[in-house]
């Protein structure tokens, strides 16, 4: 889930910066600018938009490192709201055995004398 959000975030970051969205496309080039400056040797990559996509993959690299802590918050929070659903489909599944039961014995004609 983590992984699939970080990826989502990069996708949205290039996407954004390609379609020059107000405020994103200028963060994400001055991402692309820190890491340049860190990584010199992406300087020798060709491209328009190689500094678009290293601004993108380090704020979803980034996403993703900073979400890994809570990885167990979120397991532990899936994981009870799947046992509330599973108790609450039970707990239906118990009422309408329950109501079919009483149909069957409210239509048992059989009269004994």
């Amino acid at each position: 889930m983590i992984t699939i959000l970080a990826i989502l975030a990069s996708v949205g970051c290039y996407a954004a910066s390609v379609q020059n969205a107000p405020g994103l496309a200028p963060a994400v080039l001055w991402v692309a600018g820190l890491v340049y400056t860190w990584l010199p040797a992406l300087s020798l990559l060709r491209g328009g938009q190689v500094p678009i996509l290293a601004g993108s993959a380090v704020i979803g690299a980034a996403l993703f490192v900073c979400a890994i802590p809570f990885a167990g918050l979120l397991a532990a929070w899936l994981s009870k709201a799947q046992l509330q659903n599973v108790e609450r489909h039970t707990a239906r599944l118990k009422r309408n055995r329950a109501s079919l039961q009483r149909k069957d014995r409210s239509r048992d004609d059989f009269i004994a004398h």
